[in-house]
């Protein structure tokens, strides 16, 4: 609108014919993809303007530019709330499920010789269930600590098979209660920068959920190997349906949400370590492969070193 006095529609409005005097207008609706309109961006003069269809086109960019900071920020919102909630039941649950994990203990013990097969198989499956369970929020716990920063993060180097051995300890009793073989391949000698606690964290959640979908009398492998060009390779496989059959129908499996909060916790530890994670869904069994590049070990001693010394 160039000139609101000879437009019949505004006119007459109190704020063209009095204060503040409006004359030009232009204006672009804040539309959200599901096509909500919000609200609009507009510029008003107290003059008459022309505007042409190339001022047009820029506002309406603008337009949508808010339209998706608006969105942005209200997802922030939702994910920091449901990041929240899963703190807070990970704080209330730890304590029951510890009590739980050690009354089935004993209650497999005490029913070890007079239990039907029956009664045993649904006791090692709760058992299995239970560590898995407090495995999960021990990681999850560890990784709120260390993303608001309440403990200092590690650079140490770490030995990965000797890592791998750990995670396999902390899995021991979920794969004796399905007879599932744990084979740690990583290459003798094997090494990455980092902080010991996150990739442990990462690798006993894949290495439980790997247990999980692998059948009675199975086996779960991790593997590791440099590759020529000095990057690191961490494969963690199971014999389980394969990540197409695990997703949700019409689901990409690369929405990690699909799969667990296991694996979405254990990738972004590996994004948190400078590495990346990626589920192969195309194999017929389940395969997740850890990826760290030559020179992440450079570039992540510079991150976690004091300014200072950063400047020198």
């Amino acid at each position: 609108m160039s000139d609101a006095t000879e437009d019949p529609r505004f006119q007459d409005l109190q704020v063209v014919c009095s204060g503040p005097g409006i004359r030009f207008y232009a204006g672009a609706p804040i539309t959200t993809r599901d096509g909500h309109h919000l609200g609009t961006v507009c510029i008003m003069d107290q003059r008459p303007r022309e505007f042409g269809p190339s001022k047009l086109a820029a506002l309406q960019a603008l337009a949508r530019h808010v339209a998706t900071l608006l969105e942005m920020r209200q997802a922030t919102k939702r994910q920091q709330a449901q990041e929240q909630l899963q703190l807070l039941l990970a704080h209330d649950l730890r304590g029951p499920l510890g009590a739980a994990s050690g009354f089935a203990e004993v209650l497999a013990s005490s029913l070890a010789e007079r239990a039907t097969p029956a009664v045993r198989q649904a006791l090692q499956s709760l058992q299995t269930g239970l560590d898995r369970s407090t495995s999960l929020l021990q990681s999850l716990l560890s990784w709120a600590a260390e993303r608001d920063g309440h403990v200092t993060r590690q650079t140490l180097l770490m030995d990965l098979r000797a890592l791998t051995d750990t995670a396999f300890e902390q899995a021991e009793t979920a794969a004796l209660l399905k007879r599932v073989r744990l084979c740690n391949e990583v290459d003798a000698g094997m090494t990455l920068t980092g902080d010991p606690r996150m990739l442990l964290s990462a690798l006993r959640n894949l290495v439980f959920n790997a247990i999980r979908h692998t059948p009675v009398d199975g086996q779960v492998r991790v593997c590791g190997w440099q590759k020529a060009d000095g990057a690191v390779e961490l494969q963690v496989e199971d014999q389980g349906q394969g990540f197409e059959r695990r997703a949700d129908a019409g689901v990409p499996t690369a929405a990690l949400h699909r799969f667990g909060l296991g694996l979405q916790l254990a990738s972004d530890l590996v994004t948190r370590l400078h590495g990346r994670l990626q589920i192969h869904p195309d194999l017929g069994r389940g395969l997740v492969s850890l990826h760290f590049d030559a020179g992440r070990d450079a570039a992540l001693l510079l991150a976690t070193a004091p300014i200072s010394s950063r400047l020198n």
